[in-house]
């Protein structure tokens, strides 16, 4: 791809995901267009509807979490890491309800995500095995802990996006208490 239409692109996807952050994905193309400056021309030849546009999204947003999956699996602190991952996962869905419902129905379920999927969750399952082997995680934590939390964070975010932020981070102060061992 040229320089000049990755530009574009990426102008509009992050156009996208503001407007989505700030009224949803009813937002209009040729709002979008506006917002990313480019005509409605030069966005329907990036992308072809507005599922394309979300789908952008999501998957620039998954990609950004498997690399800090990636990078927390390697950490010193295995406990603080695992916390710092869930927090950072589950607010940013509080933060992005638009793609609350896609972690949710796709991430977590659809066979378009499974390698993503397998991948992110082999992350998770090295970190929490380390921090189980270390005293910091208490034992049974699993990798179905952070989908539930993952599942509920996005259910907050799209039933009560104004509050979804707090909610979450009261759901978290009760994780964390959960999954920490006693003393740490």
């Amino acid at each position: 791809m040229r320089a000049d239409a990755q530009r574009n692109r990426e102008r509009i996807v992050d156009a996208a995901s503001s407007l989505f952050d700030e009224i949803g994905t009813s937002v209009s193309l040729n709002d979008i267009a506006a917002r990313a400056d480019v005509g409605i021309a030069t966005l329907l030849r990036r992308f072809t509807d507005k599922q394309a546009i979300i789908d952008a999204v999501f998957t620039r947003d998954l990609d950004l979490w498997l690399a800090s999956a990636g990078e927390a699996s390697q950490s010193d602190s295995p406990g603080a890491a695992f916390l710092d991952l869930t927090r950072a996962l589950l607010t940013n869905q509080a933060r992005h309800p638009h793609c609350a419902d896609l972690v949710v129905h796709a991430f977590l379920r659809s066979e378009e995500f499974a390698e993503k999927r397998e991948t992110f969750r082999t992350d998770v399952q090295s970190l929490v095995h380390r921090g189980v082997l270390e005293g910091e995680i208490r034992p049974g934590t699993t990798w179905s802990d952070l989908v539930l939390l993952m599942e509920s964070a996005g259910a907050l975010a799209l039933l009560d996006p104004h509050h979804a932020e707090e909610k979450i981070l009261h759901l978290l102060q009760h994780f964390e208490r959960s999954f920490k061992v006693a003393g740490n």
